[in-house]
């Protein structure tokens, strides 16, 4: 929508207090462009803790533009003390409606969900809570919203808080999900299991701190189909390479745009009617490891152990068609397992050395990551191993100098689309010397040295990069923010550049000489009006520059 009309935007608030009991309030926003656009949201909350405890929020937003939208969303939780207990009654109620040309289109929805519960009252050292909840769920039919499925789960949840150095938090939950109207849903009736465990360990005076949550379930999996839909440049997250020329956007010529002018597909999941049983394990876990804490620092091997500090960040979900306990609670086994439906892994750690020192650290980061995904024609596996070592040096108050030496292992296996397979090993070098005399300016100048190859099975391709840059930032409360870069870059590439492996190898660009700049601008016009103004190109060898724009004015209620 271009909008070519003044804008109004205008609010009401209204807030009745009572320093003891409670507040009342109510609130009416609404944004007006002459005959394009009208909205209108209205906010209530309601708070109780009086013999009783209310606490209400609800808000209503109506508007008529390109759509003509209505929604109404509200969650209470009340509950009443009673001697050591308290019961207690929460509920979400959303109901989102969309017309075009006064019709409800498919995408409308309503749902319910109310709980009601029993625990023992705050003030007890551990908790224990037993609940009945149930949910609704409403669907598009003609006209009107017509209700499709019902879900009842009875559980219970303990809590041991009592303790500063253990934590732990533990739900089970029984779902029994009933089907209203099988015409508005292809969803299977069906029961599930989910438990969940989430616990805090502190040992060593706070030097370690562990937090883990762990999730065990089981239920229907909807098997995914994606499609690529173009929207205005800029917006979408995908681009589109014809790669065999012939004019067709097939599913393997879809790549993650490197510049916003090239991003103009968005990835859609469609809906389909095929359903597998699956079981579903996920498992987070970070660890803290404080070497200040643990040793004292008075020996010199001591005084250096305590400069190192260590984080590690694990998170891992699965999917499997088969309760085989081994696989599915294993965050290391094979993703090749026929069982496994998907996956994801993530594993950070980060070993510092110096980390609060304000002239010189040293960081150790290890990642890796994996992601597998089971679709209707086949299963796509991504994974993305790296190893970093970085160095942070101020050479005086004014000079700082970074620098990263790394090492990257990326592979994408598809059993469906095998021409976009590879496994890319890269080793980079990046430094940058920056200028910042105070908090308002700063100038930097950085390169980049980048090896990379695909292995010989997939076709052995070589990319050897070189990028020479320069960046500037200048900010001023009262004049906004300022932000300039500027790169050289020269590539040298073996390979077919009009490929899936060409357009990961070459970062979006072409071999040979390139040219990329960037500037953007941002202010704030008011207390809720921000301006946003930015401007990109890229030239390569033989091709025309490319040059894009966009401004955004952002107004916050």
């Amino acid at each position: 929508m271009i909008v070519n009309e003044d804008q109004v935007l205008s609010s009401a608030k209204i807030n009745l207090k009572h320093i003891e009991n409670g507040q009342f309030q109510y609130g009416l926003n609404s944004y007006l462009i002459k005959n394009d656009f009208n909205g209108y949201k209205n906010d209530l909350k309601i708070k109780w803790n009086k013999k009783v405890y209310l606490d209400f929020n609800g808000s209503l937003l109506n508007s008529n533009g390109i759509f003509k939208t209505t929604f109404l969303r509200h969650n209470t939780n009340f509950y009443i003390p009673i001697n050591k207990f308290k019961l207690g009654f929460i509920d979400i109620n959303e109901n989102n409606r969309f017309y075009t040309n006064d019709s409800l289109s498919n995408n409308s929805y309503r749902f319910y969900d109310w709980k009601f519960y029993i625990e023992n009252l705050d003030s007890n050292k551990n908790k224990v809570q037993f609940f009945y909840q149930e949910r609704y769920d409403w669907f598009k039919y003609q006209t009107i919203l017509k209700r499709a499925t019902k879900a009842i789960s009875p559980g219970f949840k303990i809590g041991i808080v009592n303790n500063r150095n253990f934590q732990l938090n533990y739900s089970l939950a029984y779902r029994m999900l009933q089907i209203l109207d099988t015409s508005l849903t292809n969803i299977l009736p069906e029961n599930s299991l989910a438990s969940r465990l989430n616990y805090h360990i502190k040992l060593l005076k706070g030097g370690i701190n562990s937090n883990s949550f762990l999730e065990l379930g089981s239920g229907l999996e909807l098997q995914k189909e994606f499609i690529y839909i173009e929207v205005p440049a800029g917006q979408g997250n995908y681009t589109w390479n014809d790669y065999n020329e012939n004019n067709i956007k097939e599913l393997n010529e879809f790549e993650i745009a490197t510049f916003s002018d090239q991003a103009s597909y968005i990835r859609v999941f469609t809906p389909n009617n095929s359903y597998i049983k699956i079981y579903n394990f996920q498992y987070n876990q970070n660890l803290n490891i404080d070497f200040r804490k643990i040793v004292e620092g008075k020996t010199v091997i001591e005084k250096i152990l305590n400069k190192f500090y260590n984080q590690t960040a694990l998170n891992t979900q699965k999917k499997t068609n088969d309760l085989e306990i081994r696989t599915l609670v294993n965050p290391l086994v094979n993703s090749d397992n026929p069982i496994i439906q998907q996956m994801s892994n993530s594993l950070r750690n980060s070993l510092f050395f110096n980390r609060s020192n304000s002239k010189y650290s040293l960081e150790l980061v290890t990642q890796l990551f994996a992601n597998k995904n089971l679709l209707i024609n086949g299963t796509d596996f991504r994974s993305n191993n790296k190893d970093q070592l970085k160095l942070r040096w101020n050479l005086n108050r004014s000079f700082m100098l970074n620098s990263q030496i790394s090492k990257e292992l990326k592979s994408n296996a598809s059993t469906y689309m095998q021409n976009r397979n590879f496994n890319i090993e890269n080793k980079e070098i990046f430094n940058r010397l920056s200028f910042q005399p105070n908090t308002m300016f700063r100038i930097a100048i950085n390169t980049r040295y980048s090896e990379k190859s695909n292995s010989i099975e997939y076709g052995n391709e070589k990319a050897f990069l070189k990028d020479l840059g320069i960046e500037l930032r200048r900010s001023k409360r009262d004049k906004g923010l300022f932000n300039a870069e500027l790169h050289f870059v020269n590539i040298n590439y073996k390979g077919e550049s009009n490929s899936t492996i060409g357009f990961e190898m070459l970062e979006g660009l072409q071999a040979g000489s390139n040219v990329t700049w960037k500037i953007s601008f941002q202010k704030k016009m008011s207390n809720n009006i921000q301006l946003s103004v930015s401007y990109n190109g890229r030239k390569s060898e033989n091709n025309k520059a490319i040059h894009t724009g966009s401004m955004q004015m952002r107004a916050f209620f």
